[in-house]
């Protein structure tokens, strides 16, 4: 009995190592995920940055517009006048477009971000609730061996 008391110890003892790493590993997925919030946020950042963008250059072109509509009368007479008014209009609608696939993007990537910090923040979880367990036996088996120890 007394030469299995000693091992149980450093059962306990590797227990606590793969504990301690294990901790480690859960430090790392935190940082990870404090990580992809940061991003996340970012890249929410950019997002709204963009969309600001695109209803400035919306608004751009319909005031443009408008004022172009509000003098046709008057280049009716310049027929490269309204050849020029055609392509920058055009150019307003590219850029318009542009923006609105780039912010289809950024939506795309905040969504695929999302997923991918809610399925580590899961199976982080489930490391630590495992980890967790497994000191709880080797606590319950401890007291288990010093009781036992106690009554020899």
């Amino acid at each position: 009995m007394e030469v299995e008391a000693p091992e149980e110890d450093e059962e306990v003892q590797a227990l606590k190592i793969e504990l301690e790493k294990a901790q480690t590993v859960k430090e790392k997925f935190k940082s990870a995920a404090v990580r992809i919030r940061k991003e996340n946020t970012e890249l929410r950042d950019v997002n709204i940055a963009t969309t600001k963008a695109l209803e400035q250059e919306t608004k751009r072109a319909l005031r443009e517009e408008h004022d172009r509509n509000k003098f046709q009368g008057a280049l009716w007479g310049s027929n490269s006048e309204l050849k020029l008014q055609r392509e920058e209009r055009d150019q307003s609608r590219i850029n318009g477009l542009i923006l609105k696939d780039e912010l289809r993007v950024c939506l795309k990537s905040k969504r695929s971000l999302s997923q991918w910090f809610c399925k580590t923040e899961t199976n982080m979880l489930a490391i630590t609730s495992n980890y967790q367990e497994e000191l709880n036996l080797a606590t319950a088996h401890e007291h288990k061996v010093v009781n036992e120890y106690a009554r020899v």
